[in-house]
């Protein structure tokens, strides 16, 4: 009896030993799709369909995921002269670009790290984007909080567009992590503002860019409710 039930055992393993084999082959190479660092999330697709208007930004990129997205191009020029404006800023301690590049490659991996989203571009294409949309964020955002930061002259074609830019900067996948803006206000303005003033500065920007939205959306609301 004793030698019957051991057989069958045996004959179990052997059966299993297949299927046991490939699940553990599976578990031991299983990674895990959560990762702490993340910040900065893709937009699941069961969200996204049928709504991009509300998570794909209209007018300007910011970060890897929308970067050379064609429809996106013309307002890169913008942001180009929003950095030379920044530089050339009588009160920038440094005024070449070798810092912000220096940073930017420094904290590369830790940037990266913040996008669920892996980015396809060069290290080369991935240090210019970033310090080109830092420079320009932090130079927009101060602008909005100090005289001395005039708004650069983009020409009028542009700057129409800008009120509109604005809403993209909001968008959930459109972003650059926080700590790159602290870091470019650092290097720049640390030595004359406290760190505090980069946040005052964003929340003043964020405050009065959603006023504009709120009287947009109540406008919108208005229209629709007398069309009915």
């Amino acid at each position: 009896m004793e030698n019957n039930t051991l057989q069958n055992e045996i004959i179990v393993q052997d059966e299993n030993n297949g299927v046991l084999t490939s699940m553990h082959k599976k578990l031991d190479s299983l990674n895990v799709s959560f990762n702490e660092d993340w910040c900065i999330y893709k937009v699941p697709e069961y969200l996204l369909k049928g709504y991009e208007y509300f998570y794909q930004p209209l007018l300007m990129s910011i970060g890897p995921v929308f970067y050379k997205d064609p429809k996106l191009e013309p307002m890169q020029k913008v942001k180009w002269i929003y950095l030379k404006r920044f530089l050339q800023h009588p009160e920038n301690a440094c005024q070449n670009l070798n810092p912000y590049i220096d940073y930017v490659r420094d904290k590369k991996g830790e940037i990266c790290r913040c996008y669920q989203q892996e980015s396809r571009l060069s290290s080369d294409e991935f240090v210019e984007m970033i310090v080109l949309d830092a420079a320009f964020l932090v130079y927009h955002c101060l602008m909005n909080w100090f005289y001395s930061f005039d708004e650069p002259l983009v020409g009028n074609n542009l700057i129409a567009q800008m009120a509109y830019a604005n809403n993209d900067l909001f968008r959930l996948e459109n972003q650059i992590p926080y700590f790159v803006l602290k870091g470019f206000f650092h290097i720049a303005f640390g030595h004359i503002y406290p760190p505090i003033t980069l946040i005052r500065a964003t929340l003043t920007f964020i405050d009065s860019l959603s006023r504009v939205l709120l009287k947009v959306i109540k406008l919108q609301l208005n229209q629709t409710l007398n069309i009915y």
